[in-house]
């Protein structure tokens, strides 16, 4: 495999090329009419088609059919598609308009989508302000699906514990994924449960010894309690979890690792997707993991197995990264809770992941560590699987930070407001009724916006069937299919893509106050002459917040609880010297006796 550069689009302005100006224009337009004459037939046998549309090129490939999909299919699979870029002295001249409708084409390995002209652009058309960082007069490299070098040195980590049941269902799964050859597999076991041992003993009778794998080892650790004797579920995991990576990085020597549980099921191309995105992280340094697990990957919605995208929220449950993030982050590395401090911005540092749109793992484990069966029942048993194995997952390019986010950026940018709030009856029947009515307008079937704050995120996820409260999106904007409808669920506090005039800010008159320890915040606000407001807390709800008013020697932890954000005074409490923020709506009334809380006061 290979990391292939894009094809540049031949520019011949003069046109003695072909003899003289007269002659390049008389070829050209006869050339195109015999392409759109093909393009009728349904039949070709050439190497290469470029259909320029409302500002987009596109390169096809062979053995090419066409057919109408829904409009809905076009948005989703055409709009990523860093391919669509093109130069803009081509584009003054070469516009195509092919029907008003719009046109799909696939090929064995990859399909593409071109709108026509009057509907809403994948990309900016021109260089303005939302794309003028991203868009350039040249095309992009494209990343084509893996390298081979990039994923030579990998292994999968399997992490155990009690379970051997579930851990033999996992071993089994994943000895017939496709590409095992070029892995090497380790099970980690977290002490020396019997039951567990044995299953491990037997993997290289399963198929995940060599020939069939690169190599197989079976690991087992003391079980040394770092917090305690009684120390927490959640804490055994992040300490095992710690000197297996190290293991696997440091003694191992591997570039990659993919870090699985022992209660998952996996797709056939489970490792693929991992090989032909190991690219992305090595020449895109916006991004730190890739994960085979979509929080909002329900199966509801979750269709198409191609389509990969960003998600700024950490997703975790079977994901991998480079030996060169573990050396920065290992130091630092919790001792309990350590997805939770994944998704901090002062560990991601603004850094996303890739995920497919369709799972590629499937949780088994009704009940474990950080799961419970209320949990697992309404969300998790409701996760896509997907169940074609994909080869090639075609040029990745449109997952780069640029394209990704100008891509949003448009999105939104061409969007309609559904006022889903105002309406009083939310629910998917609701909205495609409003959306027939608003988005068909002048024959064009523009995406739809939908904003929410995080106090009221649950009632909209409820009606879309996503996670109770905000995943799965990249830089707070969530792109999703609702039947024939294109929609844009976005943060109207964080998203940074909104235009200014949407955004809800601060208070005028904010004021960040500290408690007294122990004290509500409408007592705080009231002793300096103030109101508490809690919709301004999520202003205050980050470790960089906290950091300005409170030195968090122990660092920052995400947590639940009503008096978050805080700082942690009581020496008794396992969080001591912490700073603490929430994904959950903080109150003015909640105190507790261990913090002292940052309170949002205003004088109105």
């Amino acid at each position: 495999m290979y990391i292939a550069r894009a094809r540049r689009h031949r520019n011949y302005p003069s046109g003695r090329r072909f003899g003289g100006k007269q002659y390049y224009w008389i070829f050209y337009y006869f050339s195109l009419v015999l392409g759109l004459a093909w393009l009728c037939s349904g039949s070709f046998d050439g190497e290469t088609v470029r259909v320029l549309d409302a500002g987009a090129s596109l390169n096809q490939r062979p053995g090419v059919r066409w057919q109408r999909p829904s409009y809905s299919e076009v948005v989703n699979l055409l709009a990523p598609s860093q391919s669509s870029r093109a130069s803009q002295g081509n584009l003054s001249s070469m516009a195509v308009s092919l029907t008003s409708e719009a046109t799909t084409a696939q090929t064995g390995k990859a399909m593409y989508r071109f709108i026509g002209v009057g509907s809403w652009p994948a990309h900016p058309t021109k260089v303005d302000d939302r794309a003028s960082k991203s868009m350039s007069s040249e095309p992009d490299a494209t990343f084509a699906a893996g390298s081979q070098n990039t994923f030579s040195n990998a292994a999968v980590l399997v992490v155990a514990y009690n379970r051997p049941k579930y851990l033999s269902q996992t071993l089994d799964s994943l000895a017939r994924v496709s590409e095992l050859s070029e892995i090497t597999i380790y099970v980690s076991q977290d002490g020396f449960d019997r039951g567990v041992a044995n299953i491990a003993r037997s993997a290289e009778s399963r198929g995940l010894g060599r020939p069939n794998t690169k190599g197989y080892e079976h690991w087992q650790r003391d079980r040394i309690p770092q917090l305690g004797p009684q120390q927490p579920g959640h804490a055994w995991l992040a300490q095992h979890y710690k000197w297996a990576i190290d293991k696997v990085f440091l003694e191992r020597h591997h570039t990659h690792v993919i870090i699985v549980e022992d209660d998952m099921l996996f797709s056939s191309d489970f490792l693929t997707l991992f090989k032909q995105t190991a690219v992305l992280l090595e020449e895109d340094q916006s991004l730190w993991c890739v994960s085979t697990w979509n929080d909002n990957g329900l199966e509801s919605h979750a269709r198409n197995p191609k389509r990969l995208s960003r998600t700024s929220y950490f997703p975790g449950l079977g994901w991998m990264m480079r030996k060169e993030l573990w050396m920065e982050l290992r130091d630092r590395w919790p001792k309990e809770h350590w997805d939770h401090w994944m998704r901090l911005n002062v560990t991601s540092r603004g850094r996303e992941c890739v995920v497919p749109e369709v799972n590629r793992n499937y949780n088994i484990g009704e009940q474990g560590t950080n799961m419970r069966i209320d949990i697992y029942s309404q969300y998790i048993k409701r996760m896509s699987f997907n169940q074609v194995e994909i080869k090639d997952f075609g040029d990745l390019s449109y997952l780069t930070q640029s394209s990704y986010h100008s891509w949003l950026q448009t999105l939104i940018s061409d969007a309609i407001v559904w006022p889903w709030l105002e309406r009083g009856k939310v629910t998917i029947s609701a909205f495609h009724e409003w959306a027939i009515i608003e988005l068909r307008s002048n024959g064009n079937r523009r995406p739809a916006l939908a904003l929410y704050r995080a106090e009221n995120f649950e009632l909209l996820a409820k009606a879309l069937d996503l996670w109770p409260y905000p995943r799965g999106h990249s830089k707070h904007a969530y792109v999703m299919e609702v039947q024939e409808f294109t929609l844009v669920v976005a943060d109207e506090r964080n998203c940074p893509f909104l235009p200014s005039q949407m955004r809800l800010k601060p208070s005028s008159r904010l004021t960040h106050v500290k408690s007294k320890q122990g004290q509500d915040c409408n007592a705080a606000c009231r002793d300096n002459g103030l109101s508490c407001s809690e919709q301004d807390f999520w202003f205050l709800n980050s470790c960089e917040v906290l950091a300005q008013h409170f030195p968090c020697e122990a660092g920052c932890a995400l947590v639940i609880g009503d008096d978050i954000p805080n700082y942690v005074v009581e020496e008794s409490m396992n969080t001591f010297r912490k700073c603490l923020v929430t994904e959950r709506q903080s109150t003015c009334a909640a105190s507790h006796k261990a913090t002292i809380r940052l309170c949002a006061c205003t004088n109105g």
